[in-house]
């Protein structure tokens, strides 16, 4: 009798594996520009630099503040950035 087992662990960090920073923005660059909807590349290429260098980013992927992957958060165009007290994303 052959007998299965499943771990959740092993589950996890193999999806984890997947989430790499290469991954997520190959996903985000697959998504098309929707004027109104979706940021333009320039402002998304700023939000990203602004990410990079915010000390709550985690693991080079995700915002501490709203737990969001920061690639896709950037995509879109409505959002703002979630650091307490300050839109780090708001042009000077």
């Amino acid at each position: 009798m052959e007998t299965s087992s499943y771990c959740p662990k092993c589950e996890i960090n193999a999806l984890e594996s997947l989430l790499t920073p290469e991954n997520i923005l190959h996903e985000v660059e697959k998504m098309a520009y929707v004027e109104g909807v979706t940021t333009p590349s320039a402002e998304y290429e700023r939000r990203l630099k602004v990410c990079a260098s915010c000390s709550s980013l985690n693991g080079k992927t995700t915002c501490a503040y709203s737990g969001s992957l920061v690639a896709f958060r950037a995509k879109i165009l409505g959002a703002g950035c979630p650091f307490p007290g300050e839109n780090k994303w708001c042009q000077n």
